[in-house]
């Protein structure tokens, strides 16, 4: 008898949780099928979003960045970054007393070429001669003799002219990094950091001391500069025309 009742029990009470089971299944909402040609229609306008929400977000991150340079164009922030330059290595080449004791070197350097300053036991001077004679790279005196032309023209060939060339040599390549350290920034983060990093590296009390002291640094900074910003072209790029560029100007 108890098991005839225990079997009866189970048997109800499969029957009711399958009952059960079949009203929800008839209460559960229908998903209706995908409209696979509506949802091709579409796609390009989510994409779309999407890209939209993505650039929203970049141009969020660099909103602090870019509120220094504002809505200008590239090349009127170029154009302050040389303004600024010149003002400053201006004011820097009026207020110097004296060179550093290393521009001698170069100008005496700059003169070899000429055939000036040469030894006395020496009769003939020629450029590989010079070259030879020297231990730095003839790329600066080079600069201050072009300089030196035109200025020597004017005011004559003495110590205190050539000391005026070699700092306006070294003003000059000074003046002209803000293009490539500008651009530079740019390519690696974006135009704010390209334009405040080339205004407070001219402004920093060693860096522009340097630049406008009649050294080699300031055109070896320009240089450099300019090579790594075709070598950063070069790879994202991949054209071979900034490949040549980076390695004549790191040469």
């Amino acid at each position: 008898m108890h098991r005839c009742a225990l079997a009866t029990a189970q048997r109800c009470i499969k029957n009711r949780v399958f009952t059960n089971c079949l009203d929800l299944r008839r209460k559960a909402p229908t998903i209706p099928p995908i409209d696979r040609p509506r949802e091709a229609a579409f796609r390009p306008q989510l994409a779309r979003q999407r890209s939209e929400v993505v650039h929203g977000r970049a141009r969020g991150k660099r909103a602090g960045a870019s509120a220094a340079s504002g809505r200008w164009p590239d090349w009127c922030l170029v154009a302050l970054l040389l303004l600024l330059a010149v003002a400053l290595r201006g004011w820097l080449l009026a207020h110097t007393e004296v060179a550093a004791r290393d521009s001698i070197g170069f100008i005496r350097y700059a003169l070899q070429f000429e055939g000036q300053a040469q030894p006395p036991d020496v009769k003939t001077w020629t450029w590989r001669d010079v070259i030879k004679a020297n231990h730095q790279h003839p790329g600066y005196p080079l600069t201050v003799l072009a300089v030196s032309v035109p200025v020597r023209y004017f005011l004559g060939t003495t110590p205190q002219v050539m000391q005026l060339s070699g700092q306006i040599a070294s003003g000059l390549a000074a003046v002209l990094l803000v293009i490539p350290m500008f651009y530079l920034g740019r390519a690696l983060f974006d135009r704010g950091v390209g334009f405040w990093a080339a205004l407070l590296f001219q402004c920093l009390p060693v860096s522009g001391h340097i630049l406008s002291d009649g050294l080699s640094e300031a055109l070896f900074l320009l240089l450099t500069t300019t090579s790594l910003l075709f070598a950063v072209l070069a790879v994202r790029g991949n054209q071979w025309r900034y490949f040549v560029l980076c390695g004549v100007f790191c040469g």
